[in-house]
């Protein structure tokens, strides 16, 4: 897990080769950005992050979605 002060430095400094910003939790589009990343020197996915408005947070998923099986 990433510590706050370099999620802070990284929302701050804003997109680039290694850092993307995905608002909502749309897995298409993460895949995309996921897959590109491990096809070239990685980079890191912040969740909640809109480009113009900053941090807007998550929405809370699905328990039966989320969940582990069994569990």
């Amino acid at each position: 897990m990433m510590a706050r002060a370099n999620i802070a430095g990284r929302i701050t400094a804003g997109e680039g080769l290694t850092t993307e910003f995905k608002r909502t939790l749309e897995f298409r589009r993460l895949g995309r950005a996921v897959c590109g990343f491990a096809n070239t020197s990685g980079g890191v996915v912040v969740l909640g992050v809109d480009d113009g408005d900053g941090i807007v947070g998550v929405a809370g998923e699905d328990k039966d979605e989320t969940s582990s099986p069994g569990g």
